[in-house]
């Protein structure tokens, strides 16, 4: 059973492959990535073999002193291996290694392995992106059947074969097969030729046409929407070379058949019920072609395959939002458990006002009461001294 992918990548080795391939500074050379890391030359040097070999950088130019290096054909695989493990080099976030892991440039007595530190490790799903299918050119002239005229580094020109030089007849159609050695791959190319074929121009008896067989791309989850896009860029370049140094010319490309990716992930295999193994169902299903015990999760759809082959990220990203869920809903419950003890201060609050405003109110209207009272008592005196003594009709002599 094969396993789940992973990297085992010291923090030091991503540091060199991000300083190498900074395309905001341009690309340092080794030499200036072991000083601005604080580490000997001969351990960039390391860090670069192992980067090289695993086809995540590349030279960019043969023989060029001091060398630079731009992403590889797996740079994706490593890129998002560094985004797990949140290694950046932006400023104040390189840690140097401790004093007695630096090495002067110049030192007389170079490491053969580099400092010993402790490799991180992260799962990173692969996806085998595939063409089921080719991509069709029209052809609107025809050049050299047998050869590409190819220069090489000093820019002499070799005759390389690219056709093989017996075609196949088959059903009324001479199928020119052959490769094309592009950017250090080979792609399989074929060159029809049919009365069947509609005419392209005038010019041209318009029965030619050109296959490519764009080769396969490792991606990772979230790329799989661009895979088509890309296939179509690898195939017109494979047919602008053959134009360039073979006499070619060809029309616009059209895309025929589907992108397949597949992951070999265990733990998405194990998932597929018993009848998608042996029965091709929707648009999921095992394909075993790879051999015996190398069995593969196959789909047609990119959206699908981003999420069915990142499961892992899908559930990280599901853990994190929970987390931050419980972590938010435990804020609001204190601040809940809070306000109500705050609620409970202002409404004790609020019946001691009432208590008080009541008591005031009572006190006030007590006391006018008593001013009414008292000043009805004043009146009715004064009411009194006004009224003169009665007469009670005795006279006195």
């Amino acid at each position: 059973m094969p396993l789940i992918p992973k990297i085992r990548a010291n923090p030091t080795l991503c540091k060199v492959y991000l300083y190498l391939v900074d395309h905001k500074n341009g690309g340092l050379s080794p030499g200036k990535v072991a000083d601005r890391l604080g580490i000997g030359k001969s351990n960039v040097t390391y860090y670069i073999k192992q980067l090289e070999q695993e086809g995540y950088i590349k030279p960019l130019r043969d023989g060029a002193n001091p060398k630079h290096y731009a992403k590889g054909p797996r740079a994706n695989i490593l890129d998002k291996a560094i985004f797990n493990l949140n290694v950046q080099i932006d400023a104040g976030s390189v840690e140097l290694p401790s004093s007695s892991n630096i090495l002067s440039s110049n030192s007389s007595t170079p490491l053969t392995d580099p400092p010993k530190e402790a490799a991180k490790e992260t799962y990173v799903p692969e996806i085998r992106a595939h063409v089921n299918g080719k991509v069709i050119f029209e052809v609107v002239q025809t050049g050299d059947f047998r050869h590409l005229h190819v220069p090489d580094a000093d820019g002499d020109l070799h005759d390389v074969p690219f056709l093989d030089r017996t075609p196949k007849q088959l059903n009324g159609v001479k199928q020119h097969h052959g490769k094309v050695n592009y950017r250090g791959q080979e792609v399989s190319i074929a060159i029809w030729e049919s009365e069947k074929v509609k005419e392209v121009s005038r010019s041209t008896p318009g029965k030619y046409q050109l296959f490519v067989w764009p080769p396969e791309k490792i991606v990772v989850p979230g790329q799989c929407g661009t895979v088509e896009d890309y296939m179509m860029s690898q195939a017109q370049d494979v047919a602008n070379h053959i134009a360039k140094h073979g006499g070619w010319q060809f029309g616009l490309p059209r895309f025929l058949g589907r992108i397949e990716y597949a992951s070999q992930d265990p733990a998405l295999i194990g998932a597929i019920p018993e009848s998608v193994r042996t029965v091709r169902k929707g648009n999921t299903w095992i394909d075993e072609s790879l051999g015996k015990g190398r069995p593969e999760v196959e789909t047609n759809e990119a959206e699908t395959a981003d999420v069915l082959f990142g499961f892992r990220d899908v559930v990280k990203d599901i853990k994190t939002g929970q987390t931050s869920i419980i972590n938010r809903t435990y804020r609001l419950e204190m601040t809940v458990d809070k306000m109500l003890e705050l609620i409970e201060k202002l409404t004790l609050l609020a019946e001691k006002d009432a208590e008080l405003n009541a008591k005031l109110m009572e006190k006030s209207i007590m006391g006018t009461a008593e001013k009414v009272i008292t000043k009805r008592a004043e009146e009715a005196q004064d009411a009194q001294a006004a009224v003169p003594e009665r007469f009670d009709g005795v006279m006195y002599g």
